[in-house]
């Protein structure tokens, strides 16, 4: 029988740390490409530290941004 490794100490795990002043890291699992709660696990992980997930912002500002400031 395999043990159940908590997604908080998973290696395939990552870290989406939160934009603001305001509010809580979640934990995505880069397995199910879900985010998970830190007392969930599974069978299928590896033992190890999490990383740190990126995400990637999409701005446009436009033509008037750029030239007015709007």
């Amino acid at each position: 029988m395999k043990t159940v490794i908590s997604c908080e100490s998973c290696q395939l795990a990552a870290v989406k740390q939160h934009v603001g002043f305001f509010g809580e890291d979640e934990i995505w699992c880069t397995l199910s490409h879900v985010v998970v709660d830190r007392g969930d696990g599974c069978t299928f992980g590896e033992r190890g530290e999490p990383g740190v997930a990126v995400r990637l912002l999409d701005v446009d500002l436009g033509g008037d941004a750029a030239v007015r400031g709007w």
